[in-house]
């Protein structure tokens, strides 16, 4: 049995984030909970066929889609318009948003969609997701993306990042760009166990999402092997504290890169639209099998829609398509936050939710 799935779309920033945490703080780990602050996104998405328990909305995105062919068991419209009046339809709801609280407004949705959010304890709860995110070759941005998605998904889900590379750079994108300098974590991780989060997990970083901070040197340095990653992201998802499990990691495709693809439970392929890393994503692709839409996503970074694109206007015949393009941001620019907030990345984030 799948959690209820809940569906806040709200442009007012103020009221989707107050709405966002409340929902987040009362109903942790109980309900799917997607978000939609864009208009044009909105409409778009309930032109597709859609099932959800209940649909929190903005009057001015209400009026703009024809919500009656949907499978929506319960619809709250949050209106300013004190108007008393009753819609034609018995699961449209309107709730006067002046002078009320984001407390009155949670009580009155708890109240009016009745049982279809209470979890049953059994069976309701919704197992951890431990996704991959790889990319067959360098420099295609896979960390600052990687980084984003657990930004944006940490807006309503418990997340984890484990940054899986021989040497750890991405701290440059963190607040805190300090190593771990815990040497009784270091030890555990030479020889990890089974349940290696349980033993390091005090030692997590959080800036938004939980990390686990940079080692001081390089794997082989320090004597750590490099399955300790799969291991901790293994360990972190069986523990169920959190909804999402990350793993960034080049995939030279060895031993541990095929362990880690079938461990994972969504992989995100990210690759750029030059030649070169259109030519091995193909290789990599075709030392994979059982390709599915469901498992795997491939993404292109650092679109340029004015520059030559080898994804669309190439001989090399593809053994893949690209669902998404997130056009070129000088990370350097912004920071990890900044770079969540961008809708294209929230877009691969809401993705992973559904």
């Amino acid at each position: 049995m799948s959690n209820p799935r809940v569906i806040i779309a709200e442009t007012n920033a103020t009221i989707l984030n107050t709405l966002q945490k409340k929902f987040s703080e009362e109903l942790f780990r109980q309900i799917d909970l997607e978000i939609i602050d864009d208009e044009n996104y909105y409409k778009k998405y309930m032109s597709l066929p859609q099932r959800a328990d209940v649909l929190v909305v903005s009057q001015q995105l209400y009026e703009t889609a024809d919500l009656q062919r949907l499978n929506i068991e319960y619809v709250f419209v949050l209106t300013d318009r004190d108007e008393n009046e009753d819609t034609d339809v018995s699961n449209i709801n309107k709730i006067y948003t002046y002078n009320s609280n984001i407390g009155e407004i949670f009580g009155e949705i708890m109240k009016k969609s009745g049982d279809s959010l209470k979890q049953n304890e059994e069976t309701g709860k919704k197992n951890s997701q431990l996704v991959l995110v790889t990319s067959a070759a360098g420099g295609t941005g896979k960390t600052a993306l990687a980084m984003g998605i657990c930004g944006s998904l940490s807006r309503s889900h418990r997340t984890l990042y484990i940054n899986a590379a021989y040497i750890h750079t991405f701290q440059i994108y963190m607040e805190n760009d300090s190593v771990l300098s815990n040497r009784d974590v270091e030890n555990e991780l030479v020889c990890p166990t089974d349940d290696i989060y349980q033993k390091i997990s005090y030692a997590l970083r959080n800036e938004g999402f939980d990390y686990l901070p940079p080692f001081r040197a390089s794997l082989i340095s320090l004597g750590i092997p490099f399955d300790v990653f799969l291991k901790l992201a293994v360990s972190a998802r069986e523990s169920g504290d959190y909804d999402y499990v990350v793993i960034d990691s080049n995939c030279p495709y060895d031993d541990n890169c095929v362990e880690m693809l079938n461990a994972a439970d969504r992989v995100i392929i990210v690759t750029e639209q030059t030649k070169a890393s259109v030519y091995a994503t193909n290789t990599m692709v075709s030392n994979i099998n059982g390709i599915t839409d469901e498992k795997y996503l491939f993404v292109c970074n650092k679109h340029i829609s004015t520059g030559e694109n080898y994804l669309i206007n190439s001989n090399i015949s593809r053994r893949f398509n690209v669902k998404y393009n997130v056009d070129f941001v000088e990370i350097s620019d912004i920071s990890c936050d900044d770079f969540a907030k961008l809708p294209q990345i929230q877009k691969i984030a809401r993705l992973l939710i559904q």
